[in-house]
């Protein structure tokens, strides 16, 4: 189903994780609307906190990637660990999304 409206993005979102916070909510607008590119101002501070963040995620079977506006998803890193993709990869597709 194609959503137009962000708020179905949002509320997508607040379904598939009961856990999100209001944190939650503004950094998934923020990334909604303006993607990747401010995390990549230092490349290698990313890839070291994209590392880290991936060292201490469980794997876990799930989607690999959820849509959160019809320019940008996101990567599900527990799903991405669980199929034992490199985590290279993932960071390089991060780094050309940008």
């Amino acid at each position: 189903m194609r959503k137009t409206a962000f708020a179905g993005y949002l509320k997508d979102q607040a379904a598939l994780h009961p856990g999100m916070t209001a944190q939650d909510g503004v950094k998934l607008c923020f990334q909604a609307a303006f993607g990747a590119e401010h995390i990549l101002a230092d490349p290698a501070k990313a890839r070291a906190s994209l590392l880290a963040e991936f060292a201490e995620t469980p794997p876990r079977e799930m989607a690999v990637f959820e849509p959160i506006s019809p320019e940008y998803s996101r990567c599900n890193l527990a799903a991405w660990k669980h199929l034992q993709l490199p985590v290279e990869w993932l960071f390089q597709m991060f780094l050309h999304s940008a």
